[in-house]
């Protein structure tokens, strides 16, 4: 038998295919070409009907890989389509678009069964012969491929890798080192940006995507990142384990274990077992380095391959992420401690919590000239921002939260069980323990979802105290006042005074009427501090001393 057993999920198979399974590649692509593509929802029904039942049937491994070759392309154009129909939505996902998520999945997981069950059956070969390895090659490099996207798919919504991804991941690698093929070539036309590709590129890709922290990106930004690894994966290095370990720029990865790896390996017992590898990111950090340099000078990285405006928009902040992601390998500054039996109420977005920490009561500024209720402003919205629903007449509703943990930072949140608040990486809230009276102001840093409802998320304090406000940018005379939030300096912490207001309002030097429904003071903004999808927060000066 071969050198390796592999253990992988499969599906069972009959000897009789299933009706109406095409298994004869040339009728396959006559079918294929026949699909109602403008039909996505019939296209995606008949597509799985396909693959589910190729999947089970037995049929020689050289046709099944034809077969499998023909749906790639119009399994790729799907999970291309599909996904407009969730992404940017908070969680948890409403009905439909959770079934379409699953459709996406499904199709995902059917690709990578038939390739896996190729892979398995090679194992039972009393010996590989070279004339089998090119198949083989191109065999794993697919089925690493698909595992890898139903990891990126399912990155999108937050949620963790299915039980026994990573672990199959992993063992497609080794049999791949065994086999001596980690780095023949392969051709992989959908990967555009390098369609002349290895296993080794595709295991490095599946890797980084885990070690870029997706759980605290927003979709946006995990596509980016994606492509940007279609593209550079490949200058990072795998190698045996050693027993010296440096804190940046390393991945130890153990082959036997059902994840990724660990981020920092500065503390990670460690032998040079042979289930250990080693990813160095210094070649890949030094690249991200220099690009985010001639941004920071106003200039436009080459793209060297990548779409030409792919650092266009979001470009400073995506490198900025991947050096701290592969390079920098932080530690957490704070010690966690766990919390139980620990309820806090949440209230999400600049509305609704200038309403609440307005004691209940709805804004009003201390001059009536623009009107008595403040409103969002509507000039200038910024491309790309994704604002909450403005807070209806009826009173805004704070939500029951479970404290999982806290640290001088940040705190864990979780939530199951009925309607859940939309929840989204960059999302504004205000907390407090039940029962307390002051808010303070925190950021959605990362969100995990599992199941139906339930929804974790990792929350970044900003400040322990914040004032309801508004304000009118005065160089828009069609404007009105929009509601705001003020941060006051915290000086321990060297933060200045902030206002928060909803995307859209800042732009430097823009003068501005900051009503604090007493008085109303002209204030500059001159620096912008966060940006995210909700909200904008900048520091401002007094003008009119």
């Amino acid at each position: 038998m071969s050198a390796m057993y592999l253990r992988l999920s499969l599906p069972p198979r009959a000897d009789a295919p299933s009706p109406g399974v095409e298994t004869r590649p040339a009728e396959l692509e006559r079918w294929l070409a026949g699909l109602p593509i403008l039909n996505t929802a019939e296209t995606t029904q008949l597509v799985s009907r396909q693959l589910l039942g190729l999947n089970r049937t037995v049929i020689d491994d050289p046709t099944r890989v034809r077969l499998l070759e023909l749906f790639r392309a119009p399994v790729h154009a799907l999970c291309q389509e599909l996904p407009k129909a969730y992404l940017g939505l908070p969680q948890p996902l409403p009905d439909r678009a959770r079934q379409v998520a699953n459709q996406v999945r499904l199709l995902l997981t059917e690709m990578a069964y038939g390739y896996k069950l190729i892979a398995f059956n090679s194992t039972a070969i009393p010996k590989i012969e070279d004339a089998d390895k090119p198949l083989l090659t191109l065999v794993l490099h697919r089925g690493i491929r698909y595992l890898t996207e139903q990891l990126f798919r399912g990155y999108e919504l937050y949620s963790p890798p299915a039980e026994g991804v990573w672990y199959e991941i992993h063992q497609l690698y080794r049999y791949a080192e065994l086999l001596g093929i980690t780095d023949a070539p392969v051709d992989d036309p959908l990967n555009t940006l390098a369609p002349h590709n290895s296993i080794s590129a595709a295991y490095k890709q599946a890797l980084l995507l885990d070690f870029s922290d997706p759980f605290h990106l927003p979709g946006r930004m995990l596509a980016k990142i994606s492509r940007y690894l279609d593209r550079y994966a490949a200058l990072a290095q795998l190698s045996p384990g050693i027993v010296a370990l440096k804190s940046q720029c390393q991945f130890l990865i153990n082959l036997d274990n059902d994840r990724a790896g660990a981020v920092n390996t500065e503390a990670s017992p460690i032998t040079t077992e042979v289930r250990y590898r080693l990813l160095n990111t210094t070649d890949l950090a030094r690249l991200i380095h220099q690009q985010l340099l001639v941004l920071q000078a106003g200039q436009t990285p080459d793209p060297d391959g990548l779409e030409k405006d792919f650092f266009v928009q979001f470009g400073q902040d995506l490198l900025v992420r991947m050096i701290q992601a592969w390079g920098v390998n932080p530690k957490r500054v704070y010690t966690r401690t766990l919390r139980e039996n620990v309820r806090h109420d949440i209230v999400f977005g600049v509305d609704a919590i200038n309403y609440f920490v307005n004691g209940g009561e709805r804004f009003k500024p201390s001059t009536n000239e623009v009107g008595p209720t403040p409103r969002s402003v509507k000039a200038g919205t910024s491309a790309g921002a994704a604002p909450r629903t403005p807070v209806p007449e009826t009173a805004p509703a704070s939500s029951a939260w479970d404290l999982i943990d806290e640290s001088a930072g940040g705190y864990a949140l979780t939530r199951s069980g009925g309607s859940s608040d939309p929840v989204r990486v960059g999302d504004l809230l205000a907390s407090r323990p039940q029962g307390g009276r002051g808010w303070e102001i925190g950021v959605v840093r990362w969100v995990r979802t599992s199941g139906v409802d339930n929804v974790e998320m990792g929350v970044q304090r900003l400040s322990p105290a914040v004032a309801a406000v508004a304000v009118l940018p005065i160089d828009d005379h069609a404007a009105r006042y929009a509601l705001a939030l003020e941060l006051p300096e915290v000086k321990p912490m060297k933060q200045p005074a902030t206002l928060i207001t909803e995307r859209g309002c800042f732009k430097p030097n823009r003068i501005f009427s900051l009503d604090n429904g007493y008085r109303t003071r002209q204030i500059k903004a001159f620096r912008l501090v966060e940006l995210t999808g909700a909200f904008e927060r900048f520091q401002y000066e007094y003008i009119d001393r």
